[in-house]
């Protein structure tokens, strides 16, 4: 998903989705590549080779899955959880920071600067030497298709144009600011040094190509805008 009172784009182009793949989600970086003679698109699957040419968009697609960003407060005796107030956490896309300070995603017992999530309740675990602390911390979290529905509309699925049914998508290219979820959570992208990732993402690090200089970061996700803001030329 990208946010439409963000972002700044372009009226986007129609693309040919290479043979076998497919592009479920709004504002997921897409690589281009021929097929048949002819460039087609695919979501970013993390090779080091592939060429990022914009971000899809589309109105039939059903959101399945959304950030969540939110300042929560160790409690000052113990047990020292906190429940986020969401469920169906995706495993390893989750960031928390202490003053801007970035806390270890542990999956045991956390010592003083540890955060251990339980990715299905939603409840975050601390150390008691941390009691007390604000924390602010960034999520994604799968939607059932009714949460969907009801946050984020349908989409036109029964009213489909043809090139939206037979493997073609909408592409940003060009110019333009792109703000989206569509990111590794849990990196910190205040360096640069962006990658692709599987699934269409922006990560930092990995074995991912690396983006062009013409991408580049203008704003990190906040508690008041969780999505990653992108100024891109391609």
């Amino acid at each position: 998903m990208y946010s439409r009172e963000l972002s700044d784009v372009l009226f986007p182009k129609e693309k040919a989705i290479i043979s076998g793949k497919s592009v479920p989600q709004e504002g997921m970086l897409l690589c281009g590549a021929l097929e048949g003679g002819v460039e087609k698109v695919f979501p970013a699957e993390g090779g080091a080779s592939e060429v990022p040419v914009g971000f899809s968009s589309s109105t039939r697609l059903l959101v399945d899955k959304e950030m969540v960003a939110k300042e929560v407060t160790i409690p000052s005796a113990a047990p020292y959880t906190v429940d986020l107030g969401y469920t169906n956490l995706v495993s390893g896309q989750i960031r928390a920071l202490d003053a801007g300070v970035a806390l270890t995603v542990v999956g045991i017992a956390p010592a003083a600067g540890d955060i251990q999530p339980n990715y299905l309740t939603g409840v975050m675990t601390f150390a008691a030497a941390d009691a007390g602390k604000k924390i602010s911390i960034f999520a994604k979290r799968s939607l059932s298709v009714e949460e969907a529905r009801s946050l984020y509309r349908e989409g036109f699925l029964h009213n489909a144009r043809a090139f939206e049914v037979y493997d073609v998508v909408s592409c940003f290219e060009g110019k333009g600011i792109i703000y989206t979820d569509q990111f590794d959570v849990s990196k910190d992208y205040s360096a640069g040094g962006l990658k692709t990732m599987a699934g269409g993402l922006i990560t930092v690090g990995g074995a991912g190509s690396a983006l062009p200089a013409h991408v580049r970061v203008i704003s990190l996700p906040s508690l008041s805008n969780p999505f990653l803001g992108l100024e891109f030329n391609f």
